[in-house]
């Protein structure tokens, strides 16, 4: 007899996934359980625009995230056509992508390991201004510090300087984290990139499957959600935003930019939902 988990197929884990994001739109207080989500979309967003800069010859000099959801990227050069539309389209595509691999079970542990290493080292290169990198780097070597000093604790090896160079460490980049604007942005990309990883090593197939659908359904929902917010804001000619700066680089009211991301990421979703659909009912020969 099979196990509960192997009889949730990918149409029935999609549903509850589904279920479970539309649900904490309405419950009372529901929103508190997608809020890091929501961050974490953001998160997404930012990336995009600061990956899009760096492939088209251009410098990121600060990646932040607000606690109203909003975050901006700073940069230097970079084509802003493709810098512009890749903070929205990237946060829908990454949402696509998670529900292609949700298709089939055996492709959820190798897309949470991606999603989580991906979302690691844009924390460690973007993340809040200036020498984030090295400033990452520091917390890990911190983070391995106060692990040896765990190890050599039960073998009773302890050594206080390893601890508290470790604590040091950990206490320095923080700080340094924190008087960047980038304590938040580094708390989401940490908490997500890992605990997706723990997910990914750690849980079982049924959960690793549920957390890759979820997370493309949210990212989906939340992205389609900010380009109606954006159409809103453009119509009424309120705030500077992508939509503005494309429209200063290519001509074409904002709000057209703003429907035109809204139709390209309806489109990438229903070609997402679509392969889903086909792969849970293939053609009869």
């Amino acid at each position: 007899m099979p196990s509960p988990q192997n009889r949730w197929n990918s149409t029935t884990v999609l549903t509850v996934a589904t279920v479970i994001v539309v649900a904490c739109m309405f419950i009372p207080f529901g929103y508190l359980i997608v809020y890091p989500f929501r961050l974490f979309n953001t998160f997404v967003h930012e990336v995009g625009h600061a990956v899009a800069a760096v492939i088209t010859g251009g410098y990121v000099e600060s990646m932040v995230v607000n606690l109203d959801t909003s975050g901006y990227v700073i940069r230097r050069g970079g084509w802003t056509p493709l810098v512009a539309s890749a903070g929205y389209m990237g946060s829908i595509l990454a949402g696509a992508a998670l529900l292609v691999a949700g298709r089939k079970r055996e492709w959820t542990r190798p897309a949470l390991m991606v999603l989580g290493v991906s979302t690691l080292l844009a924390t460690a290169i973007f993340s809040g201004s200036g020498q984030s990198l090295m400033a990452f780097a520091g917390f890990g070597l911190g983070i391995a510090l106060l692990a040896l000093g765990r190890v050599q604790a039960k073998r009773k090896k302890a050594n206080a300087h390893t601890d508290a160079l470790g604590a040091g460490l950990i206490i320095a980049t923080l700080g340094y984290a924190w008087f960047t604007d980038g304590l938040l942005t580094w708390a989401i990309g940490l908490l997500i990139g890992g605990g997706v990883l723990v997910i990914a090593f750690y849980a079982s197939s049924l959960i690793q499957h549920l957390t890759v659908l979820f997370l493309g359904v949210q990212l989906s929902i939340d992205g389609l959600d900010s380009i109606q917010v954006l159409f809103r804001l453009t119509t009424s000619g309120h705030g500077h935003n992508d939509a503005v700066n494309m429209s200063e680089a290519v001509g074409l009211p904002p709000a057209f930019w703003a429907f035109t991301w809204g139709l390209m990421g309806v489109m990438v979703l229903v070609g997402a939902f679509w392969m889903f659909w086909r792969q849970e009912h293939p053609r009869k020969q």
